[in-house]
């Protein structure tokens, strides 16, 4: 069964990988050792044996469809504006649903078009593009984008077409850190 440490261990400057044949062979060289030392030094070596064994935990097991809390964290390092847990929700908990919508969302950026049709002032198609935005965002947990998508999409509907230009170039900007901060985390290594 795999372990992991909670806090790392330098033997002889070299950071030594845990599992269960590392503990085991650390126990070992230990007592190994110990049988060569003096008695004070034998129950010292012991104790701190004793001490790296009980800081190995086993590992966090993991469905195969799901995220483990390290890429969890890192999801909401790379892309503080996703909420997963709201992402999770429209995506059946499933991490490869989410990750599906992720690349789709990625790999169908508007920006061109939204630009397009706010220039050629077509505000119909445009409150239809910033509508599927909305949905879209909010499927992968983008929840301001999502709102903000929500405004552009009502003044369209409304015409209110002052607050629509007014708030078009804020919309474009936000939504390119969206994409930007989801292509860092589907071409993360």
């Amino acid at each position: 069964m795999p372990y992991i440490v909670k806090s790392s261990l330098d033997i002889g400057g070299k950071i030594v990988p845990w599992n269960e044949k590392e503990v085991e062979k650390l126990i070992k060289e230990k007592e190994e050792k110990l049988a060569k030392a003096e008695e004070p030094k034998v129950q010292e070596a012991i104790e701190e044996t004793v001490e790296e064994v009980e800081e190995v935990e086993e590992v966090e097991e993991v469905p195969a469809d799901s995220f483990s809390n390290t890429e969890k964290n890192l999801l909401k390092e790379i892309c503080p504006e996703i909420n997963f847990e709201v992402a999770m929700g429209y995506c059946m908990d499933s991490k490869e649903i989410f990750t599906e919508m992720m690349n789709e969302f990625f790999n169908g950026n508007k920006t061109e078009m939204l630009n397009n049709l706010y220039t050629a002032e077509d505000w119909e198609n445009y409150k239809i593009q910033v509508h599927a935005l909305k949905s879209t965002s909010l499927v992968i947990g983008a929840e301001k984008f999502s709102e903000e998508a929500k405004a552009q999409e009502f003044a369209a509907k409304e015409n209110r077409i002052d607050d629509l230009k007014n708030k078009h170039v804020e919309f474009i900007i936000s939504y390119a850190e969206l994409l930007e901060q989801i292509g860092n985390w589907i071409n993360r290594a």
